[in-house]
Parts: structure tokens; C-alpha cells; sequence
């Protein structure tokens, strides 16, 4: 009997955990003869679907992440305000004695167009000015994050989910509280973002509705405790 295929799509930031819980489920249930796809969302409907948002979905929340921006651990420059981060991503500012710091030329990189860290950045940091032409656009947030922090990257700064920082440095914004596992929980932190899972059916079928039970169930905590997400308590 061939496999019976259950779609279930995770965006940038929910890829890992959706992967994670996938896979604790199907060690712990039952599953044949069904098979768990994680896949990129594309231009169908998913069975199970694990997403971000700002806000609202209140029912479908399984835990917190935000975005934030790292640079190398060498690099002197602990905190920015918004609007120099605006400014270094626009490329408006160039040079890191511009904020501060030693003189160097920045390097700026963020996540891929279409991405979960891409969208937080373009609608609530950079207050509707574009990108900048130099900003390196073709990296995975951990691949920004090994560049962060290597040698070779003494003079950059990236944009990466603050569950995948390390070990680049997380600069904070001045004003709003530092990001941390309780101020992302309590979404205190103004670039939390809520991690989802839900279905784009109003009856999923059932292999799907165990899923999404599974993965709403205390039973994941550890799981998500591991991946350096914030409960939706903030513990």
C-alpha cells in the first residue's frame, strides 16, 4: 500500500521545529499509511501549515521567536537605535565609525526575499525604505550567522532569527526591552514574532488533525525549549 502523502508546510523560520515535531510524532504514533512532508509553502493548500505572524491567531500559537541583528563577538558596537539600523540597511551608513565603532566598511546581509526575517524587517524596521543595493539577500539566516561570526566577518552585520544567533552577537535597540526568552514570550520585544501552526482546511482530515493536537500538546515543550523558542508563557 503506498504511502499516503499529508502536506505539511513550514516557512523560514518554522522549518525546523515543524521538522522537529514531525519527527518526534511520527516516533511516538502510529503514522502508516501516511507520510509527513515538510516542504516550502507553494501555491497549494497544506494540511498542516507552520507560519509566523505578528500578531493575531491567538488560537493557533505554539511558541515565540524574534528577529534580530548580530554582528561579529569582536565588534564593539553592543546597541543601536532604530533608525541607524534603518540607515546601515538602506545603505545610507556605511562605514562602522559612522555609529561608533572602528572604522570599516559594514557588510550587510539578510535572509532571502520571501523569507520570515525579510517580511519582519520590511514592515516593521525599515518604516517603508527599501533595502539597499549592497545588502547580500542570497544567504540562510544560519549561513549569515556563520559569517557573522567567523574572521571573515569582522565588519559585518545580518538580520537572523534570535533562536539561531549564536554564536554572532546580538546588538539591541535602544529603548525597547533587550530580545530575550521573556521579552520575545511576552512579545515585550517590538520584533517578536509568533510561531504558528494551523491548517488551511476547516476540517483537516485526521492524520492532519492529530498533527496539529500533537503539536499544540505539552508534549512538545521540551522541543520547543531545545530549538530556543519561547513558550507562549515566556518561560
Amino acid at each position: 500500500v503506498p504511502a499516503l502523502r499529508v502536506s505539511v508546510c513550514a516557512s523560514t523560520m518554522t522549518d525546523g521545529i515543524a521538522k522537529e515535531i514531525v519527527g518526534a510524532y511520527s516516533s511516538q504514533h502510529p503514522v502508516w499509511p501516511y507520510h509527513y512532508a515538510v516542504t516550502p509553502p507553494g501555491d497549494f493548500a497544506c494540511d498542516v501549515r507552520f507560519f509566523t505572524a505578528a500578531a493575531g491567531h491567538n488560537e493557533s500559537v505554539i511558541a515565540h521567536d524574534g528577529v534580530v541583528v548580530v554582528v561579529n563577538p569582536q565588534n564593539s558596537i553592543g546597541q543601536l537605535d532604530k533608525e541607524q539600523v534603518r540607515d546601515i540597511f538602506a545603505g545610507r551608513i556605511t562605514d562602522w565609525s559612522e555609529v561608533g565603532g572602528h572604522r570599516g566598511p559594514i557588510a550587510a546581509a539578510v535572509p532571502g526575499e520571501g523569507s520570515d526575517e525579510v517580511h519582519a524587517v520590511e514592515d516593521r524596521l525599515m518604516s517603508g525604505r527599501p533595502l539597499g543595493s549592497r545588502v547580500g539577500r542570497t544567504l540562510t539566516a544560519a549561513q549569515i550567522v556563520r559569517w557573522v561570526a567567523s574572521p571573515s566577518g569582522a565588519n559585518s552585520i545580518g538580520v537572523v532569527p534570535f533562536s539561531a544567533a549564536l554564536p554572532a552577537k546580538v546588538v539591541t535597540l535602544k529603548g525597547p526591552p533587550a530580545p530575550s526568552s521573556l521579552s520575545i514570550g511576552d512579545e515585550r520585544y517590538p520584533l517578536s514574532l509568533r510561531i504558528l501552526a494551523g491548517s488551511d482546511f476547516r476540517h483537516p482530515s485526521e492524520p492532519a488533525a492529530k498533527l496539529l493536537t500533537f503539536a499544540h500538546s505539552a508534549a512538545v515543550r521540551s522541543l520547543l525549549l531545545r530549538a530556543a523558542l519561547a513558550t507562549p508563557s515566556g518561560s
